[in-house]
């Protein structure tokens, strides 16, 4: 039975984990919004992530390979209860 987990990033690779989980064919969710940052009279427009420092990943623990994700790239950790 599929359940969404929770991943620990490293700060600011939110997009770089989500690139490498999703090339390994996982179901990953980072909620993104737009932030506009003014600099020197310009202004520019950034995708930022909601939670910043974490993923949303779903997984059959008992099937899909799980520990890996701990070693990808901008991943800290996979949180767990206990």
């Amino acid at each position: 039975m599929n359940k969404w987990y929770v991943i620990n990033t490293k700060p600011n690779s939110e997009l770089i984990a989500v690139q490498k989980l999703k090339r390994h064919n996982y179901n990953v969710y980072c909620p993104t919004y737009i932030s506009i940052v003014k600099h020197a009279r310009k202004m520019r427009k950034i995708i930022k992530p909601l939670f910043p420092g974490y993923l949303f990943i779903c997984l059959d623990i008992q099937k899909d390979p799980w520990t890996p994700i701990n070693y990808m790239i901008g991943v800290k950790k996979l949180l767990s209860d206990g």
